[in-house]
């Protein structure tokens, strides 16, 4: 699996692969580029705005003064495999290349994007204080189609009236910010999902129509990344895999965000901390079998004990366990509740970023919101 990350934390040796790989399919088929090239990508990508398919692949809302008059109920399905195909295309130049996402309200457009973009002038006059008439997207929707529409009028759509030039046009994949912005908005996808407790689109089993590249897919091949193989650096795969250990032990304390690796790794989990008291801890456990969001279970801790994630078992043997939870007396009478990792699998404590509107912008870390 592969996984995407901020623009601002890639090395200068990702950033020479990626620049190199999109310079080589912007040349264009006359100068032997390999098809689809970037002119390909903006020409499907126009055709989506045009009326012929405006309403027929409903991957944009078309407004007329300022009204509705058709939601694109594909908007982030369409994209997904749009900026999927492309991240394919470029890994044909560069093999491990992927599709860094940017913040377009917290960080400025660094110098390796503004040397190859084409908006209109040199630079892509993108930051914090430059960003008028846009909103935060609206995570307490709970239905996904009104979601969708928020994230895209809201705050997509402005970022790209923002940015100007070809990015506030059809052929808007012609400028490499189109890319990272989309990736960025296509995160955000997976955090609502698991604020919403899995609400899926009423489309589900309608297919994702396009041309030559957003095609064979339906919308319920691509709810989530894992399904096209990829991931973002502040899920659960990324930070587990980056930071776990696989020996030691951690303190429990109340609010504190734990992941979890299987031996295998497919099997993946989510702990959050809801209570340490006397005579119990309480956990959120959620499980991630195949990479894919499972059940939720409540957990209570009265003891020490060996816990098995993948079946949900508790008070296993020790040869038969994931994770060791250990109750040890404390002060003044209190308890005190650690968990450490055994046989084989890795353990993680999570701080990153999952709410990026949290803190008016700053971000802010929301168990429920942590995706895979």
């Amino acid at each position: 699996m592969i996984i995407r990350k901020n623009q601002k934390d890639l090395t200068a040796a990702e950033w020479t692969q990626f620049v190199s790989a999109f310079q080589r399919v912007t040349r264009g088929f006359l100068q032997n580029t390999g098809k689809p090239t970037l002119d390909d990508f903006a020409d499907e990508h126009a055709k989506a705005f045009g009326n012929k398919f405006m309403h027929l692949w409903g991957a944009h809302t078309h407004l007329v003064n300022g009204v509705v008059e058709h939601a694109g109920l594909y908007f982030l399905a369409w994209h997904r495999v749009f900026l999927h195909e492309f991240e394919s295309r470029l890994r044909r130049e560069q093999p491990d290349v992927t599709l860094p996402y940017w913040n377009a309200v917290q960080d400025a457009l660094p110098d390796e994007i503004k040397r190859i973009s084409a908006n209109e002038g040199e630079t892509v006059p993108i930051g914090t204080d430059d960003v008028t008439g846009w909103s935060f997207p609206d995570f307490s929707q709970t239905n996904f189609e009104d979601f969708q529409l928020n994230l895209e009028l809201a705050y997509h759509t402005p970022i790209h009236v923002v940015l100007g030039g070809k990015v506030a046009g059809g052929h808007a994949p012609k400028d490499v910010a189109f890319w990272l912005h989309h990736a960025f908005v296509d995160r955000q996808w997976g955090h609502w999902y698991e604020k919403h407790n899995g609400t899926l689109p009423s489309t589900m089993s309608n297919p994702i129509l396009g041309d030559k590249i957003v095609k064979g897919k339906r919308v319920q091949d691509v709810v989530h990344t894992t399904q096209l193989d990829y991931g973002y650096d502040n899920g659960i795969v990324s930070s587990t895999d980056r930071n776990g250990r696989t020996s030691g032990s951690v303190l429990l304390r109340k609010g504190q965000i734990l992941t979890v690796k299987l031996p295998g790794g497919d099997f993946y989990a989510k702990i959050f901390v809801w209570s340490v008291a006397g005579s119990a801890a309480t956990l959120v456990l959620k499980l991630y079998p195949q990479r894919l969001p499972g059940e939720k279970l409540i957990m209570i801790i009265p003891e020490t004990m060996f816990y098995r994630v993948d079946t949900s078992r508790i008070r296993v043997p020790a040869g038969e366990g994931h994770l060791r939870f250990t109750v040890t007396p404390g002060q003044a009478g209190s308890m005190a509740y650690s968990v450490s990792p055994v046989n084989g699998v890795a353990l993680s404590e999570f701080t990153e970023i999952t709410d990026f509107t949290g803190n008016a912008g700053g971000g802010s870390t929301d168990f429920d919101m942590l995706s895979i």
